[in-house]
């Protein structure tokens, strides 16, 4: 077996196990956040990318120059779905179904390894196409730097509404 086969065998396993006692590898779900669809468990077959993918981590800076070529991106490409403020409320929102998805609740849930993946290969059974190639892997990573500094819904919203 080669270096390269071993590897990707021992990440499967490693995988396998994260699945068998429950473990969250790739998805930081905050506790406040109960109404989003659970990921569920880590399953090789349902990820929507090979295991190996799971440990990738942005390679763009988290600078402000970044964060705004990620903006101007998301408005170009995302926010007649998403909305600019990434509030799932784009004008195009009326004719999809399911609806664009909050992404100041969504977001803090995933890692950017999985919001990589899911930008870049869309996602069944909704509107949302994958970018893969629309966008540039650096581009891509420039447009979840920017996600990552979107409002959360708790920090713009208390339980009496808008502050």
């Amino acid at each position: 077996m080669s270096t390269r086969h071993a590897a990707i065998a021992g990440l499967s396993l490693a995988v396998a196990l994260a699945t068998a006692i429950g473990a969250r590898v790739f998805v930081r779900r905050p506790a406040s956040v109960a109404t989003l669809e659970a990921p569920g468990p880590l399953h090789p077959a349902s990820l929507p990318f090979a295991p190996e993918e799971l440990f990738v981590r942005n390679p763009v800076d988290d600078s402000t120059a970044v964060r705004a070529r990620g903006a101007k991106l998301f408005r170009e490409e995302c926010a007649t779905c998403h909305g600019e403020a990434g509030d799932g409320k784009g004008f195009a929102r009326e004719q999809l179904v399911p609806p664009p998805a909050d992404l100041r609740r969504l977001v803090p849930g995933y890692s950017d390894a999985y919001l990589y993946a899911r930008i870049s290969r869309g996602k069944d059974a909704t509107a949302m196409p994958p970018f893969a190639k629309v966008l540039k892997p650096d581009e891509l990573w420039s447009v979840i730097r920017h996600l990552r500094h979107l409002p959360r819904v708790n920090e713009t919203f208390s339980s009496a509404g808008p502050r």
